[in-house]
This record gives structure tokens, sequence and C-alpha cells, in this order.
């Protein structure tokens, strides 16, 4: 977030200043218009509300501070974002197929990577949750898996599937000797030390490569909605997907319930007259 909003700031403050030096007080209104209409002319509604919300947090700083004219924050423009207007992006079933072989599932790496995976594609778990996975979380005899509370604060615990059960204990075999009690340790460079939350983020950018997908497809919260699309196809809950998922409402999971096609033609059929 912090380098995102320092991304966003520089550049308009560059679009208002140049190479000159920077004056808060001379910042006009008009500047914030013209830069969102320069820099978002092929961005989507969501990384405009991301800039406008950067900019939005520098200005009331400034005006806190009293570097700027009062009620400037005003004139951030805001986008008008429906957040239910589309469908969630996720793998198809041929897109899964073609990521999941993407590992190697014969070196200690390629067996980390595939583990990290199925924890973002069938637990649905973020990556920041996959990074501080420790081994104490897993509890074998039971079949399950301890997630820590994080963003939402909402620990859970989770069924320890056979796939990724497997999967975990076919890494766990070449996993390097250390100390650390992290499930997920460097390979190579670094050896033992607990991996990051760009680890887990590099392994899926690289792994979508590999499968010749989209260079749309960056991001690890793809997987998350593939995890849950697929559970609302199986016939899964709303309240049952946003226990799993861990959301602290429900309007947050709202958005999987669109993806059930079949039963939304049903809603739509004409109501029946006499």
């Amino acid at each position: 977030t912090r380098l995102h909003r320092i991304r966003y700031v520089r550049e308009f403050l560059i679009h208002v200043f140049g190479s000159a030096a920077v004056h808060h007080k001379q910042i006009r209104p008009d500047y914030f218009g013209s830069f969102i209409s320069i820099r978002g002319r092929n961005l989507r509604p969501g990384t405009i509300g991301v800039i406008t919300g950067g900019l939005r947090s520098y200005v009331g700083f400034l005006e806190f501070l009293g570097r700027c004219p009062a009620g400037l924050m005003d004139a951030v423009p805001h986008v008008a974002r429906w957040r239910l207007s589309s469908l969630p992006a996720h793998l198809k079933d041929d897109e899964l197929q073609h990521f999941l072989r993407a590992f190697d599932r014969y070196s200690a790496r390629g067996r980390r990577d595939y583990a990290m995976a199925l924890c973002l594609v069938v637990l649905g778990l973020r990556a920041n949750e996959v990074a501080t996975l420790r081994l104490v979380d897993l509890a074998w005899r039971p079949g399950t898996i301890m997630v820590s509370p994080g963003k939402t604060r909402r620990g859970r615990v989770l069924p320890l599937v056979s796939q990724v059960g497997s999967a975990i204990a076919a890494y766990l075999r070449l996993r390097p000797q250390t100390t650390n009690d992290m499930l997920f340790v460097h390979i190579g460079a670094r050896s033992g030390e607990p991996v990051a939350t760009t680890t887990v983020r590099s392994a899926i950018r690289l792994a979508y490569a590999r499968a010749g997908l989209p260079s749309s497809y960056t991001g690890t919260h793809l997987l998350r909605h593939t995890a849950a699309t697929r559970l609302v196809a199986s016939g899964a809950t709303v309240k049952e997907v946003a226990d799993i998922l861990g959301h602290a409402s429900l309007d947050s999971t709202a958005l999987y319930a669109k993806v059930d096609v079949a039963r939304l033609r049903e809603v739509a059929l004409p109501w029946p007259e006499e």
C-alpha cells in the first residue's frame, strides 16, 4: 500500500511541478482532475480508485500539517465503481489444469510452490496467510489446517483436503533442514528462512507465464476467486464460502453468488401468469 501510494503521489507531483521544486500551497483543485484524466485513461475503475485514494490520503496529511489550503481534499475526484457489476475473474477448468501442471513436482522449490498454489486455489487462502503458515498449524490426524487471524482478524480452521495435504507432505520431504517453524521456507539462497508474501506472489506469477496464461493474470487473488467460484459451483452457500474465505461480512462474499449462472437463469425467468 505504501509503495503504491508513494508511486502515484510522485507521479502527481511531477505532473504538477515537473522537475521544479514542490510548493504545496500552489496545488490547485483542477490539477487533480487533469492528472486523473491523463493517468487513468486506460485503467479500470478499481485502479483509478486506488490512485485517488492515495492522493486523498496525501492531501489529508498536508492539510493536517497546514501545508496546503483547507478543503483541498474535496477536489480529489471520486470514481464510480459498481462492485457487483461484473463477474469475478477466475481460472476456467482448462486454465487451472495448465496452471497446476506448470510446477516442477520433482524439485524442492517446485514442490514448495505447488503446495503454496494449492493453498491458494483449493483452500482460498490469501498470499500473506500462506506465507505465515506454521508447521504447528497442520493437524494431520484430524486433517485440519489452522489459519491465523490476518487481514480481517478472523482465524479459522479449514479441512486439510487430500490434494493439499499430499502436496505439503511431498514438499516437507525435501524441505531444507532448519530450526524455523514456518511451513514454507526459502530454498537455495537464504535457505531455511521463512518466505515472504512477495515470494508467494512471485512463484504464482512465474507459473502463470509457464502455463501460457494471459499476461493480465498476475496476482494471487485470481486463485482465491477461483476457489470461491468452484465452491459455489459445487453447491456451497454464500455463508459457507464466507466462512472458508474468512470474510468478516457477507457483503464481501455476495460477489460470488453471481457465478452460479444456472440458478440465475431460473431467477430471471418470466413470472408465471394465470
